[in-house]
């Protein structure tokens, strides 16, 4: 691996080696470092780390990556997060005990390969120590469905590194870099050795006590100056409890639930993305609108976690009519997709829904409306969530 690659997965490694130490202590801390959000984050550090290594764009390093499929795998990581959560939470009386009394059990054994899991199933790994009863059902299979979408998340992220080393523009802007580094380094000691050598060691401090900043680069000076932060920043709150945080994600501005209010009878949670949009240039104030549409609720039923993966589609569109959003001071009204599914079209478990044949759904135009909470400036805004209509 090069620089660039070893530049974008060293967050991610150094958040696994963290969570592998905890993990020895704590099982749920463990997990909780693991999730979504921090994975997310991990993404956003690395591509800042690639584009400072470079002395490239930040936004030009996002392009190059393929954010949506990165985006989506967190996501499944953060559902599968959850569920292990929860199952822990269910046999945390006769688990307590055992996790305590069990120092350095083997989560260490997870961060044996230079990404992390290495094959080992985390779920396999706890049932050795907590006995035959938890090697099947709920225990051990929300800890394997966890450790498989971590491993693909890892394994997507390591194949985006690697593109990063293979990419010209950054391999050639890494290459310039280095170079004007090596430059740099070789004039000072030259420097110094002059003055040493030449005025004595008087002479070096009298030449160097009035040391300006280094000149700009050619290169950094021929950058175009960041783009004004997009005035969709900041947190949004809908009219039924909803709210969310509008974050800059390579190209788009993505809308992530921070509270889901009256959407959680739908299945949404907490950190999942709900929208993204992207500035129509043609017209001030216009976006165009990605949604992530799940059903519409049906009274008093709940959509089991382990619904979530199939229980949505991405939408831009319906019936051919892309989706818009406009902007007009704080308020921000989003055309949204309503999905009614069929009773049919459920899979169920008991009286809870636990996947989805969204091929069969009805679909129709509503709208969404949020209203501006807060402006976030700079890196990492929070916003908050909407929702008038919900779908």
């Amino acid at each position: 691996m090069g620089q660039l690659a070893d530049a974008l997965m060293g967050p991610l490694q150094r958040r696994l080696t963290e969570a592998g130490t905890v993990g020895q202590r704590d099982v749920a801390a463990m997990l909780n470092l693991l999730g979504e959000a921090e994975l997310r984050s991990s993404l956003s550090e690395g591509s800042e780390a690639v584009a400072k290594l470079a002395d490239f764009p930040v936004h030009a390093v996002w392009l190059r990556l393929p954010f949506d499929a990165l985006l989506e795998h967190a996501t499944a990581v953060g559902h599968a997060q959850v569920e292990a959560l929860e199952a822990m939470s269910g046999n945390r009386s006769e688990l307590l005990g055992m996790f305590e009394s069990a120092a350095g059990f083997g989560i260490d054994l997870l961060l044996q390969t230079k990404v992390g899991l290495g094959g080992l199933g985390i779920g396999d790994t706890l049932s050795a120590f907590v006995g035959k009863k938890f090697r099947e059902g709920r225990f051990k299979e929300a800890f394997g469905v966890f450790a498989s979408r971590l491993q693909e998340f890892e394994s997507l992220v390591e194949q985006a590194a690697l593109q990063l080393d293979s990419d010209p523009e950054l391999v050639q802007a890494l290459a310039k870099t280095n170079k004007r580094n090596q430059v740099l380094g070789c004039g000072v000691i030259l420097v110094i050795a002059a003055l040493v050598a030449g005025l004595g060691w008087r002479g070096w401090k009298w030449a160097t006590a009035d040391e300006t900043a280094p000149a700009t680069s050619a290169s950094a000076r021929a950058l175009p100056p960041p783009a004004p932060p997009s005035p969709l920043l900041g947190e949004w709150a809908g009219s039924s409890g909803q709210t969310l945080k509008a974050i800059e994600i390579a190209d788009a501005i993505e809308f992530d639930i921070a509270q889901p209010g009256s959407w959680v009878a739908q299945g949404y949670v907490e950190g999942e993305m709900r929208f993204r949009l992207r500035s129509l240039d043609e017209e001030d104030g216009a976006y165009r609108v990605e949604e992530k549409v799940r059903p519409t609720a049906i009274k008093g039923v709940k959509f089991a976690p382990e619904s979530a993966e199939s229980c949505h589609v991405i939408r831009t569109e319906v019936d051919g009519a892309p989706l818009r959003a406009r902007l007009s001071a704080d308020r921000l009204v989003i055309e949204s997709v309503r999905s009614a599914v069929p009773r049919g079209g459920f899979r169920w478990k008991g009286a809870a829904i636990i996947g989805c044949s969204m091929d069969k759904a009805t679909e129709s135009k509503g709208e969404i409306v949020l209203n501006r909470t807060r402006t976030s400036v700079g890196a990492a805004p929070r916003a908050s969530s909407s929702g008038s209509n919900s779908p």
